[in-house]
């Protein structure tokens, strides 16, 4: 199945890390995910990846972080996935509130990782039944150059007391425009 291909296997599309134009908002180096060819919406960018902690969010005590506490930690519905050290390059996208790609959460049944071979018969042993995985994918056409941003949600700000910074480009304006224009109309719908 090409979705789980793309899933497990990484993306079909060329991506570059280097230093984020968000860098000299924040007034110190970060690092970002830019496009190196044309992205189609609806496309599957990859999962982020890491030290998975399984039941964490139910039973944090038993789940232990890298010393980068939450920097790199995907706090999932179930688990916590923790890529600071061990990882792919989705730690690399950096928030924006108006996202280009957006996050799933998918449960992906232990069998079918045994059955495609992703996993080893020892380690289908160990895990629970379904492991859960955050997908990212595109919510837009993303071009060549662009750095990827996605939404980290408000609970990620809040628990570091810190205000998120906006890009300034043309692209990023059109995007938190797009994005108001849709609260607008909820609201006037409700």
């Amino acid at each position: 199945n090409k979705y789980l291909n793309q899933l497990f296997d990484g993306p079909q599309f060329d991506l570059d890390v280097r230093k984020s134009t968000l860098s000299e908002l924040i007034g110190f180096e970060i690092s970002g995910l830019f496009a190196r060819e044309f992205i189609p919406n609806n496309s599957v960018l990859g999962n982020y990846v890491g030290i998975q902690g399984f039941g964490a969010s139910v039973s944090p005590g038993k789940f232990k972080m890298s010393d980068k506490e939450y920097e790199y930690t995907y706090d999932a519905e179930r688990d916590y996935i923790d890529n600071a050290y061990k990882g792919n390059f989705m730690r690399f996208i950096n928030h924006q509130t108006a996202p280009m790609v957006g996050v799933e959460k998918l449960y992906v049944p232990k069998k079918l990782l045994l059955k495609t071979g992703k996993i080893t018969r020892k380690l289908y042993d160990e895990l629970p039944s379904l492991i859960e995985a955050m997908v990212f994918t595109t919510a837009q056409d993303i071009y060549p150059g662009e750095e990827i941003f996605s939404n980290y949600g408000d609970g990620y700000w809040t628990n570091r007391n810190v205000e998120p910074v906006m890009q300034r480009s043309v692209e990023s304006i059109n995007r938190h425009l797009k994005e108001l224009n849709k609260q607008i109309f909820n609201l006037e719908e409700e």
